[in-house]
């Protein structure tokens, strides 16, 4: 069973792990584009297991609390103009 820890310097609120960071680590395990909603504060130092979803999705569990939630979501951005890096003088 895969599992992560979020090490302190990655901290958002007090003792709790940046939100960004956390959706990021569980959206890893899914595999594709990926909607993460965060649930619950997940706690920092600690190994904690991603458990995959029947539906190609995963949660993050702690005990009996549900820190995310995630599922794999179709990202269209065909509208979406590129970006150019052209430096200004």
């Amino acid at each position: 069973m895969p599992s992560i820890t979020i090490d302190p310097r990655f901290c958002g609120p007090p003792n709790s792990g940046n939100g960004g960071f956390v959706c990021g680590l569980v959206a890893e395990h899914i595999g594709r584009s990926a909607e993460v909603t965060l649930r619950a504060p997940p706690p920092l130092g600690r190994q904690l297991s991603i458990v995959a979803g029947t539906d190609g999705g995963a949660e993050l569990p702690a005990s009996a609390t549900v820190l995310a939630t995630g599922r794999g979501v179709h990202l269209d951005v065909s509208g979406v103009p590129g970006v150019s890096i052209a430096i200004q003088p």
